[in-house]
């Protein structure tokens, strides 16, 4: 068994045999993206404990604060849209992991000119069962990469090296371009370019699951 393997989160059978609870947590992460990308804030919210916990390139607080975070971002102009892809549900008991592969992609304008902003990140959910109902307990994205593209063909982009430097490689893009909205971005979140960091958290996971 290899260290890679120790860390990952051990298939349980009754993930497979209890379908209707892997339905309706994969229909819970999904409603909470939908919520999040159309500013449906009320389904948004009731996809969350109140003592959740979520931590992102833009906020590190509970699931309520991160919604009100959410829509103020958004009426101040600040979208984006999110494709996920299909989930993979590890239940057990009351208790569930869920790791959904997504890209992101927002516009910005530099120099005039509208730029498209893509990442692709890995969206990491804790979820709970409490009285019958699941919600999400954390989410925590694994950022792989992020890219600045025009959105015009023809056109081309110039920004510094140096500015995008200062910023780690699994989402310097990202990080720029929330930098230049005003957003301070953090320089301290799980990416793939920091694999111990990754495999280590994969194994709380684990633990966690387990307990």
């Amino acid at each position: 068994m290899t260290t890679d393997d120790r860390s990952r989160p051990a298939e349980d059978p009754q993930s497979f045999s209890n379908v209707d609870d892997v339905t309706r947590i994969t229909q819970l992460v999904l409603r909470e993206r939908q919520g999040r990308d159309r500013g449906w804030w009320d389904q948004m919210t009731d996809t969350y404990w109140p003592d959740s916990k979520v931590r992102l390139s833009w906020y590190d607080g509970d699931g309520p604060g991160f919604v009100a975070g959410s829509q103020k971002q958004t009426e101040h102009g600040d979208t984006a849209v999110h494709h996920m892809f299909a989930p993979v549900v590890n239940v057990r008991g009351s208790k569930a992991h869920v790791e959904v592969s997504a890209s992101t992609w927002s516009t910005l304008e530099v120099h005039g000119s509208p730029v498209y902003v893509n990442a692709g990140i890995r969206l990491n959910y804790r979820v709970e069962r409490r009285q019958g109902e699941w919600r999400i307990l954390s989410l925590d994205p694994i950022y792989e990469y992020s890219t600045l593209t025009p959105a015009l063909p023809g056109q081309a982009i110039e920004i510094p090296a140096d500015e995008l430097a200062q910023y780690r490689t699994s989402y310097a893009a990202l990080a720029w371009s929330l930098a230049q909205l005003g957003v301070p971005p953090s320089n301290d979140d799980m990416g793939d370019d920091r694999p111990d960091e990754v495999a280590a958290f994969y194994a709380q996971i684990h633990e966690w699951l387990d307990n």
